[in-house]
């Protein structure tokens, strides 16, 4: 009994070793993958910033060129309007001359 004392013994050492073993290894692969982790929380930061840069360079771009076809539709209905006003007293002198 005093043998199968000692097995026991021994084995439960060997157990608690190989249990400990066991816990660095997992402490060990926790720590790599909380360390993967803030890599690519990081990196999906960095691509979030880029992107909303980017949007927000085509929204301005888009802007921009909608102010630019508003600025150029204001010009061109101006024109339309200055040449319909030029006609329409062009056409009122000739009705006025037609009818002396």
């Amino acid at each position: 009994s005093a043998t199968a004392a000692t097995i026991c013994k021994a084995l439960s050492a060997e157990i608690e070793k190989h249990e400990q073993a066991t816990r660095a290894e997992k402490a060990l692969r926790d720590r790599e993958a909380d360390e993967k982790i803030r890599d690519y929380e990081t990196i999906h930061v960095e691509a979030v910033k880029e992107n909303d840069v980017k949007i927000a360079e085509a929204e301005a771009k888009l802007a921009s060129q909608l102010q630019e076809q508003a600025d150029e539709l204001l010009l061109w209905r101006r024109r339309r309007n200055k040449v319909e006003a030029e006609l329409r007293a062009t056409i009122e002198k000739y009705d006025v001359n037609m009818f002396q």
